[in-house]
Order: C-alpha cells, then sequence, then structure tokens
C-alpha cells in the first residue's frame, strides 16, 4: 500500500493493515496462494468457461468449442496448452488426496499435508518478501519504472546456507533473476560470479535480518522507496501534521 492510501485508512484500518503484515500470518498466506486459491480459482473458472461455452451455443453462435474456448477471458490461463496442464495438475492432486483419504485418517492428512504445506508456502513468501521489501528498496510508479535499477536496487540478496539454496531453487539469488527471468535457478548462483562487478553494490541480507526487514511495508510513491510505518509517520510530524493523528508502531 502507498503511504497515501495509508494516510486515507481509518485508525482501526490503519492497525489491521500493519496487523495482518506480521510474520504470524505467513503461514495463512501459505495456505491461500500454494493450496486454495489454485483449487479454488481452477474450479471456479473451469466452471465458468462451461457456461461460457453452453450459453455461446444454445444462443446459436458459431464456431468450435475451442475457438468458443479462446474467446473465454480466463484470468487463471492464457492459453489452452496452459488450461491443459493445470488440468492435469489437479486432477493428479485430487487422486493423491483421494488415496490419502482412503489409507489414512482425515486429521492426519490435514495435520501432515495442510499445515506442512501452509508453512512451507508461508517461508516462501517470507523470503520473496524480504528480498523486495527492506529499507530504502526501489519502487516506482509503472510509466517511471527503471528496468535496471529495479533489479539492482529493487531486490537484494538472501545469504542461505547452501542446503537452503537447493531447497528453494535459489530464489535468494533474486537481483540476477529479475535482470534476465530466462535464466534456470540452476544457473543462477553462476551468472551471479560471472557477472560479480554488476552487483557490487547490490543489499544483502542474512537470516538473523530477515523479521526485521518486515516492518518495510509502505511504498513512498514520491521517494520512489519503501519505508517502515514508524517512517512515514516521523516524516508526518517533521511536516507539521495533525497532533490526533494515531501513530502506530511498525
Amino acid at each position: 500500500m502507498s503511504a497515501e492510501e495509508f494516510d486515507k485508512l481509518t485508525p482501526p484500518g490503519k492497525k489491521r493493515y500493519a496487523f495482518i503484515r506480521h510474520p504470524v500470518f505467513f503461514p495463512l498466506a501459505g495456505f491461500i496462494y500454494v493450496l486454495f486459491n489454485p483449487r479454488f480459482n481452477w474450479i471456479k473458472e473451469t466452471a465458468q468457461v462451461i457456461y461460457f461455452i453452453i450459453k455461446a451455443k444454445l444462443l446459436g453462435q458459431g464456431g468450435s468449442i475451442s475457438r468458443l474456448f479462446n474467446e473465454y477471458k480466463a484470468s487463471s490461463w492464457k492459453t489452452q496448452k496452459e488450461y491443459f496442464h493445470q488440468c492435469v495438475n489437479n486432477i493428479v492432486l485430487f487422486v493423491i488426496y483421494s488415496l490419502f483419504f482412503m489409507y489414512s485418517e482425515m486429521p492426519v492428512f490435514l495435520l501432515l499435508y495442510v499445515l506442512s504445506t501452509s508453512v512451507a508456502g508461508g517461508v516462501g513468501i517470507l523470503f520473496f518478501t524480504v528480498q523486495h521489501n527492506y529499507e530504502y528498496a526501489y519502487a516506482a510508479e509503472t510509466e517511471q519504472w527503471d528496468y535496471y535499477k529495479g533489479a539492482l536496487e529493487g531486490a537484494r540478496f538472501l545469504i542461505l546456507p547452501r542446503a537452503l539454496n537447493w531447497i528453494s531453487a535459489d530464489i535468494a539469488y533474486h537481483p540476477i533473476h529479475h535482470l534476465s527471468t530466462a535464466i534456470p535457478n540452476y544457473r543462477l548462483a553462476q551468472c551471479q560470479r560471472d557477472l560479480t562487478h554488476l552487483f557490487t553494490h547490490v543489499k544483502r541480507v542474512h537470516l538473523h535480518e530477515v523479521l526485521p526487514s518486515l516492518k518495510y511495508i509502505l511504498w513512498d510513491k514520491d521517494q520512489e522507496k519503501i519505508i517502515s510505518i514508524a517512517e512515514y509517520q516521523s516524516q508526518d510530524e517533521a511536516g507539521g501534521v495533525d497532533d490526533n493523528r494515531m501513530v502506530l508502531k511498525a
């Protein structure tokens, strides 16, 4: 959220914005983005595209099912091939879920699969967040966005043990990934070593610095950087803002 948008919130709204970005909610975000959204959106849009095709046929609109499918403006896929991959992925997962239910009790399944996947997804989101949202990270309007500045000043390296780099598919090498998303994850580290001179001034973050970085959750449009709530409020106070403004701790 931009600082201006945050400023327009009611005091309870400001509290809520800061509260739901607490690290304790990252597993919930992992559940939503890794488990729930992919399944729910696939089911919802599959039903919608089927309805779209049936309605078109009943109204006598010509064309093949394939053409009508391509006319449907989906938000979850771009091509028939991508939709086919989603179908295969979800069907396989549903078969696996069914086998779990058949040969184990539901509480065991929920504990082992849902909980572990949500936590793992939350950790992934945590790593992703701290590589983009940190003190004075570059963030500009789309029209003013500088591609190379965004890669080198809007992302930073996450210093992880070798085992964690392997488990996380080298997500820690993020600036080089932003320079070229065509680089496969198993080449990111080598590319960084080959182009060390490009990343001399790129910021690094160690594991013990991860949690303190999570307080940077506001976008200062004017200065094109990420700041904390406390810093934004101190700027307001320095500029003579109404004393009745609610003060929040980042």
